[in-house]
């Protein structure tokens, strides 16, 4: 690799997915668990690598970059180390790439160890990632030299697998299983040396066996016989075989179900400190699976979990924090945790780190930085921060409001399925906002939100077929729309309900039932129902002629700001109807309806 800088193109998307990887692999190695784990920790990168999409052309990426040397000299070290896709094989340019991210980036190292991070530039940062990477490989590559690849090598141990010896046998599957310069790639011969080292009860080679056969990896699936070797590997005392049986217990993988027994295995493995397990534990306790609900004990193994850096475990231990589980409430403590899971990527805590930093909790408000968080979640595919993101842009909340930017996000939270953002994709092409009106494409959306139960789409349907908005009337679906919507006690649609049953539309008329529905809309706010309820008390629809009534519910319509409710009210005070005539209070309200020559015919609600 050239000591200079390269001046290539890289689109932005390519710059992201590098920065992303940087970030991941620095996690990779500062959060990794078991930091005395050296041998299985390459081959723990190795398979993310092999999960990232673009990972074959991943080298040529961080080499075309201009800052190749200064940010990613580290992770390209780790691919010529290791032959992984277009790199062949080569320890000396590995070596050479981690010591140059060592030593190109010794001053920023020191430079930025004793500072706020918060105030360091992009450069800074990314190199100050490269620079630890770069230390932890060359230390891990002087440690292999010298101890670990003799031992990992095919040559030096095929002589001892083929006398038998279990250890070597499992070796020799490792090397079929991730290929090198020795051997290629070959899972179904990995398998047959997994199986021959696991006969030799290596209850390592047993659980790798297990999990062959559990995906159907080398040899076709099958979830029986992954069951019985991972039986076999947890007798033998493998926590991670041990957690595994417990799982397949719970879920009925190749057995069947039992719960206290998968609990059982949970609680053997997690007394040997397997984090997995531990996690699996809180669950247990915290939902009675397998044994008595105890949700102290819940928070006991999330906390145990969650310190031996297990992804879940922060999450639901912050879960826990937040709504007093097994402990106090806490909402900073629940911040804190939901911090340590979103600075590792977990999307839905980055979500709820926005969330945090949006309403105050846990944290002082700053709309800012919630935006940053959810566009963090929203970049890694959660569909609830593309909506929050959405939301942002609409109201300019901690962003510039953008309508087009605004309708983008709901588009692709939509598609990802979120019925609030699905419901708002709705309005935006009903109201036309950030995108050409299209009632037709509005009632779509709303359908699909309505029927992911989004009580607010389903009023806006039942309001679409009533009207024939982007739909042929249809005044029975309007009626049962608004009928599945008050299940949320919403409002809106508590009063379109009455004004169903007041006019029998889509339903037989009853206006007994209309009265109800007005009460309740009413009593939640909706200035439309009070003052319908006031024309049902003054005329005796659907209950006895109460004036005094008729009165008090106009004049809360009308002080809700309704124009009809208003000119209701001033009939009353002109009238003296449920109260005593006063002219001028007449006059005072008529003035404010501003609707002079309104009919005393019942007004549409």
């Amino acid at each position: 690799m050239s000591t200079q800088e390269k001046n290539h193109f890289i689109s932005e998307k390519d710059e992201n997915f590098l920065k992303e990887c940087l970030e991941d692999f620095y996690h990779k190695v500062t959060y990794y668990s078991n930091i005395d784990d050296f041998e299985n920790f390459e081959n723990k990168i190795i398979k993310w690598i092999f999960l990232t999409e673009q990972y074959i052309d991943f080298v040529e990426l961080m080499e075309n970059h201009p800052k190749n040397e200064s940010w990613f000299s580290g992770i390209i070290g780790f691919f010529y180390k290791h032959g992984i896709g277009k790199c062949e094989m080569n320890q000396n340019k590995a070596l050479e790439s981690y010591l140059s991210a060592v030593k190109n980036n010794k001053k920023v190292g020191e430079r930025v160890i004793n500072i706020n991070h918060a105030n360091e530039t992009d450069d800074d940062y990314y190199k100050r990632l490269n620079n630890v990477i770069g230390k932890y490989l060359l230390a891990l590559y002087y440690y292999n030299d010298v101890i670990t690849n003799k031992r990992k090598s095919f040559n030096w141990a095929i002589p001892f697998a083929n006398k038998g010896i279990s250890s070597a046998q499992y070796q020799i599957g490792d090397c079929y299983y991730y290929g090198g310069s020795e051997v290629k790639l070959n899972r179904r011969k990995a398998t047959e040396w997994y199986l021959k080292s696991a006969e030799g009860n290596n209850v390592i080679a047993q659980k790798k066996l297990a999990f062959c056969y559990q995906v159907g990896i080398g040899m076709d699936k099958d979830e029986k016989k992954a069951f019985e070797w991972y039986l076999k590997s947890a007798e033998g005392g493998n926590l991670s075989a041990q957690n595994n049986l417990g799982f397949c217990y719970q879920l009925g993988i190749g057995t069947d179900k039992n719960k206290r027994k998968a609990f059982r295995w949970y609680l053997t493995s997690a007394e040997g400190s397997n984090s997995d397990a531990q996690f699996h534990l809180g669950y247990c306790y915290q939902y009675g699976e397998g044994i008595d609900k105890n949700e102290k004990k819940a928070f006991k193994w999330y906390l145990k979990s969650a310190e031996g850096e297990n992804l879940c475990a922060q999450y639901n231990l912050a879960n826990c924090y937040k709504d007093g589980i097994g402990t106090d409430k806490d909402e900073i403590k629940a911040f804190e945790w939901h911090l340590k899971s979103a600075e590792r990527k977990n999307n839905v805590s980055q979500h709820i780190i926005g969330d945090c930093y949006y309403y105050g909790r846990g944290v002082n408000k700053n709309e800012r930085t919630a935006y940053k968080w959810y566009l963090k979640s929203a970049k890694g595919g959660n569909a609830d921060a593309q909506c929050s993101i959405a939301r942002c842009h609409r109201d300019g909340i901690g962003a510039d409001k953008d309508e087009v930017k605004a309708f983008g996000w709901y588009l692709i939270s939509a598609k990802g399925g979120n019925s609030h953002a699905q419901f708002n994709l709705g309005k935006c092409y009903y109201y036309g906002l950030g995108t050409d009106q299209d009632k037709n494409k509005a009632f779509e959306w709303y359908l699909k939100s309505a029927e992911g139960g989004n009580y607010d789409a389903q009023y806006s349907l039942g309001y679409c077929y009533q009207h024939g908005k982007g739909i042929d009337k249809d005044e029975k679906k309007a009626f049962e729309w608004y009928l599945k919507s008050v299940e949320a006690e919403n409002c809106i649609a508590q009063c379109s309900l009455g004004e169903c049953y007041y006019y029998g539309k889509g339903v037989d008329q009853d206006k007994k039932k209309a009265f109800e529905w007005y009460l309740k809309s009413a009593k939640g706010g909706n200035s439309n129902a009070q003052y319908s309820l006031g024309y049902c008390c003054q005329y005796g629809e659907g209950t006895d002629v109460d004036e005094i009534s008729a009165f008090k519910w106009y004049l809360k319509s009308a002080k809700g700001g309704n124009n009809i409710g208003q000119y209701y009210l001033g009939e009353c005070y002109a009238n003296g109807i449920g109260t005593v005539k006063n002219e001028r209070k007449a006059n005072k309200w008529y003035l404010k309806s501003n609707i002079w020559g309104l009919c005393n015919d019942f007004p549409s609600s």
